[in-house]
């Protein structure tokens, strides 16, 4: 995929929004809509793949799942 620069830095020329790819520049939500339907929300999940056992092993997912489920 290729990559333009902004301030932000390195980005995607497209991106999924609203059940369609668009250029990352129309990529917005209003600054209300994000915060009354926690369009900012992130949760980083940390998983470690064993390849000996082709295994995916998931850090703490109990604990980040009770809380998005908050």
């Amino acid at each position: 995929m290729a990559k333009s620069k902004s301030f932000w830095g390195e980005h995607p020329e497209h991106i999924w929004l609203d059940g369609e790819i668009v250029p990352w520049d129309r990529a917005t939500i209003h600054v209300t809509q994000g915060h009354i339907f926690a369009h900012s929300i992130f949760e980083g999940i940390r998983a470690y793949w064993n390849q000996d056992q082709e295994k995916l092993y998931v850090f703490q997912l109990d604990a980040h799942l009770e809380r998005l489920y908050r």
